[in-house]
């Protein structure tokens, strides 16, 4: 709710992939919960169109053109904590978006080298992690790994139109997660008091009996 998120009005979020599916959906709901969204991603256009939809809320997003991989996400990280530190601040969150295929592997047929990025991801999160709390800092790091969540990414793996997309989401099961219930998920990370920290959590449809 827009109270549990009060301490975060007014304060700058990156979100990357913010052009479509869980990040566009995580951008929207920041802010309209009151923060300044730098919204990343190569299609820079369609989060204009985002920047316009919030128009009028308490809070808004800016988007920027950049391309995120593993290793900008490591690079982002650790300019984060740099910028902290500089500020003499020591309050944030960090929350890494990765998947089911960071904690297993995927059935036969699908991209064992997405699997393999995401399996990095995890073990990154947990060093920072580490790194953080040695240093007894405030700062929190999450991870969120959700189950199959209907986006645009079948069609760009797969190559094809939505309703082909579709027809192999609804083949894996009966109603795949959607990207506003990550979005959720996001918002109950940020609002948890300042003694909590969730490290990882594992999202799946009620539906989905693979795992």
């Amino acid at each position: 709710s827009a109270c549990d998120m009060e301490q975060w009005k007014g304060k700058i979020a990156i979100v990357t992939g913010a052009s479509s599916g869980i990040g566009r959906e995580v951008a929207k709901q920041l802010a309209l919960n009151g923060m300044v969204v730098i919204g990343c991603a190569r299609n820079k256009s369609r989060i204009e169109e985002l920047s316009q939809e919030v128009a009028g809320a308490c809070g808004k997003v800016v988007a920027k053109k950049c391309d995120v991989n593993l290793l900008a996400a490591c690079v982002m990280t650790r300019e984060f904590i740099k910028q902290l530190k500089e500020r003499n601040c020591d309050t944030g969150h960090i929350i890494m978006m990765n998947s089911i295929f960071g904690h297993k592997q995927p059935p036969s047929g699908m991209s064992n080298f997405y699997s393999a990025m995401k399996f990095a991801l995890r073990a990154v999160t947990e060093g920072i992690r580490l790194e953080l709390r040695s240093a007894s800092s405030a700062v929190k790091i999450t991870e969120i790994s959700p189950g199959f969540v209907y986006t645009e990414m079948v069609q760009r793996a797969w190559n094809c139109d939505a309703d082909t997309a579709r027809n192999i989401y609804d083949q894996i099961l009966t109603e795949a997660l959607k990207p506003e219930d990550i979005a959720s998920n996001v918002l109950h990370v940020l609002s948890s008091p300042s003694r909590v920290e969730v490290n990882d959590m594992i999202v799946f449809s009620t539906s989905d009996t693979r795992f």
